[in-house]
């Protein structure tokens, strides 16, 4: 099996742009996360570390650590990169549908 570089793939991944509104990323989950999952892990897709988004919500990074580990679960990915890349490509998916409608 070739090993996969997440971190790498994610990177590429980072394509919402800092308006996005978390309504859009809960309807990209069909209402799996939370509203808080979903607006952590837009910030999460915008690069910003667990303490940047800590000090933004004015809670603990191991409050935000949990928030996206319960993402990651819930959507059924083993890493946190998986979930940037889930979330990314379902992002890129609305993108392009909005085009064609």
């Amino acid at each position: 099996m070739i090993p996969v570089d997440y971190k790498k793939i994610a990177e590429q991944f980072r394509v919402t742009p800092p308006n996005t509104p978390v309504d859009v990323v809960v309807a990209l989950f069909n209402n799996e996360l939370s509203t808080r999952e979903c607006e952590v892990l837009l910030m999460s897709s915008w690069g910003m570390n667990a303490e940047d988004i800590a000090n933004s919500l004015d809670v603990g990074s191991a409050t935000i650590r949990e928030y996206l580990n319960r993402a990651r679960i819930k959507v059924g990915v083993k890493t946190l990169n998986e979930l940037r890349i889930a979330f990314s490509t379902r992002y890129q998916s609305l993108m392009l549908m909005s085009h064609f409608y």
